[in-house]
């Protein structure tokens, strides 16, 4: 057995309750990794970004990585073994589409926060400060640069976007605004 390397500097589990994590490098037979509470023995070599297992995983049992089933283990897959198309396939399952169940609510910050933006004349705050202008297209790739052009040409001439101190509650989403409803833009 060789010297224990951090866990974390060769697997990432995305879950605690993910029974594989993903290789950041390939790892070798017998090579052992540690984190706080165990070790954890390579069983067979395992190329980079493909799944370990990290618990033992009964046969049908479900794969799961970032809390998600990804498949369902073939036979019985021992913790360190490479997991992939050899011991894992898929089968039926009934799932679960309630969304945001896991969603947790976001805590209020504590203090002032900065950021780059603009004050509007009811003093609330705007922060639209970058326009991504993409082409999807080959064709349109001219139309794409004279826009974006434009906007930077428009952004020069002002000077709206300023650092600003703020508490968490004057900050409002920009869903109502429009490029051209903020201060100094105009139609293209």
């Amino acid at each position: 057995m060789s010297n224990p390397k951090p866990f974390a500097d060769h697997i990432i589990r995305l879950r605690s309750e993910d029974n594989v994590g993903v290789t950041k490098t390939t790892l070798d037979q017998g090579q052992v990794l540690a984190d706080e509470s165990a070790n954890l023995v390579v069983i067979t070599d395992i190329p980079v970004s493909h799944k370990i297992a990290l618990n033992d995983i009964a046969a049908s049992q479900p794969v799961k990585k970032y809390g998600q089933t990804l498949g369902f283990a073939t036979r019985d897959i021992a913790v360190g073994e490479h997991v992939h198309t050899h011991n894992m396939g898929m089968q039926d399952f009934t799932r679960d589409y309630a969304w945001c169940v896991d969603a947790k609510p976001l805590t209020k910050a504590d203090s002032t926060v900065e950021f780059s933006g603009y004050a509007r004349a009811n003093g609330e705050v705007g922060t639209r400060n970058y326009i991504a202008v993409i082409s999807s297209v080959n064709c349109s790739a001219s139309v794409s640069r004279y826009v974006a052009d434009h906007f930077r040409a428009t952004a020069s001439k002002r000077n709206s976007l300023t650092s600003m101190a703020l508490s968490p509650s004057r900050i409002k989403a920009d869903a109502d605004y429009s490029p051209t409803s903020l201060p100094g833009s105009s139609n293209v």
